[in-house]
């Protein structure tokens, strides 16, 4: 990465040269639903799954549909309220267990993902968790080994999810 002023970064380039560098768009084969997915290439704006869920991250930003929501510690169950934001501080691995779900819209590596009937459940060693409330004056953190989430309804910002779904699928 180069950083500087434009003579810095004009001197660079006399030093290097042009870079010849053949960036080629994708070419489709045949359009086909099979040749995408065998090479790995697909695009949508819109996909639903209904099933059993399973969603696989690094990090996920959470946001309740809901007031109360139900945190597993170890083990032992707590109702909290008024949670606005779940995010994480440090967690080495976040999974989503689902319902159904709908994955629309990306941006960078990021995927929105809504929910229904989840359990989201972070590990690491040790698990940090920033709770923010509705109210937005107010922050919590959660620190253990594992850390469950229990939803009836959430948004996720997932990064590059791991999808795998048991049941229905729609694209759009």
């Amino acid at each position: 990465m180069v950083t500087g002023t434009k003579m810095q970064i004009h001197m660079f380039y006399i030093y290097i040269g042009p870079l010849d560098v053949p960036f080629k768009s994708y070419e489709f084969k045949d359009k086909s639903p099979h040749s995408l997915t065998a090479d790995r290439v697909g695009a949508s704006g819109k996909v639903g799954f209904s099933g059993d869920l399973s969603v696989k991250s690094t990090s996920a930003i959470v946001r309740p549909d809901g007031m109360a929501i139900t945190v597993r510690i170890n083990g032992h169950d707590s109702k909290l309220e008024n949670v606005f934001q779940i995010i994480p501080i440090n967690s080495t691995s976040v999974t989503i267990y689902a319902d159904k779900g709908i994955l629309s819209g990306a941006s960078g590596f990021y995927s929105n993902v809504s929910m229904d009937q989840s359990v989201i459940s972070f590990s690491g060693q040790p698990v940090r968790l920033m709770l923010k409330n509705s109210f937005g004056n107010q922050t919590s953190e959660i620190t253990a080994s594992n850390v469950e989430i229990l939803l009836s309804k959430a948004d996720v910002l997932i990064r590059e999810p791991q999808i795998d779904s048991i049941g229905t699928m729609f694209i759009k």
